[in-house]
C-alpha cells in the first residue's frame, strides 16, 4: 500500500532510505534529495585507458558471478567537434521478478572525429574485451545522448538498449576500432 500513490510513498522516504537507494544504484544523493546536479557520477578515461581496465576490474571484484555489459553510444557521422560518444557499462545488481535491475556507469568525454581520442577509445574497447566484455555500438539521437552523457537523464524502468523505443538510429561494431583500426 505504501507504494501505490505518491501521497502514501513520500512519508516513507526517510533520509536513510534515500541514502541507501543512492548507494545501491550509485547515483548522486544530492540529485535524489533535491533534484540538483548530475544523476550519475561520470567516469572520464580519455588519456587514461589503463585506468578504464582497472575500473572494470574493480566493478568485477565484488563477485565472480557479476555481469557487466557495455555499450559505445554515439551519433551518426559526421561527428561533432565536441564530445559525441559515451562508453556505458551496465552492471546487473539483482532481479525483481524476472527483470534484471541495473546500475549504470557512464564514461563520457569521447570525440570520434579526433584521432588521439579514437586511439584511446580503441584501448578501452580492448581493455573490456580482455575481460570478456564485448561492447556493442549504437547510434542514438544527438539530443538524447547529450543529456544522458551529461548525467542529466534518468532511464525509465522500462529502459532497455534492445527496446525499439530507444532513440537509436542504427548500430555498429566498436571492436573494429581495436581489431581493424584502418577502417
Amino acid at each position: 500500500a505504501d507504494v501505490q500513490t505518491d501521497k502514501s510513498l513520500l512519508p516513507k522516504l526517510s533520509p536513510n532510505l534515500l541514502r541507501d537507494a543512492a548507494e545501491v544504484f550509485q547515483i548522486n544523493s544530492e540529485w535524489l534529495d533535491h533534484g540538483q546536479g548530475e544523476i550519475f557520477p561520470l567516469h572520464h578515461f580519455y588519456k587514461q585507458p589503463k585506468q578504464f581496465g582497472d575500473f572494470i576490474d574493480d566493478l568485477l571484484s565484488d563477485s565472480k558471478d557479476k555481469k557487466l555489459e557495455g555499450y559505445v553510444l554515439t551519433i551518426k557521422p559526421p561527428f561533432d567537434l565536441e564530445e559525441d560518444t559515451l562508453i556505458l557499462l551496465q552492471e546487473s545488481i539483482g532481479e525483481i521478478g524476472k527483470r534484471t535491475i541495473y546500475r549504470y556507469h557512464l564514461c563520457p568525454g569521447w570525440r570520434l572525429n579526433y584521432w588521439k581520442c579514437c586511439a584511446d577509445i580503441a584501448c578501452c574497447i580492448s581493455q573490456a574485451q580482455k575481460r570478456d566484455i564485448y561492447l556493442k555500438g549504437l547510434y542514438l539521437e544527438k539530443k538524447w545522448l547529450e543529456s544522458f552523457a551529461e548525467g542529466g537523464l534518468l532511464p525509465d524502468y522500462e529502459f532497455d538498449f534492445s527496446d525499439i523505443a530507444l532513440p537509436r538510429v542504427g548500430g555498429w561494431q566498436p571492436d573494429e576500432f581495436a581489431d581493424t583500426p584502418d577502417k
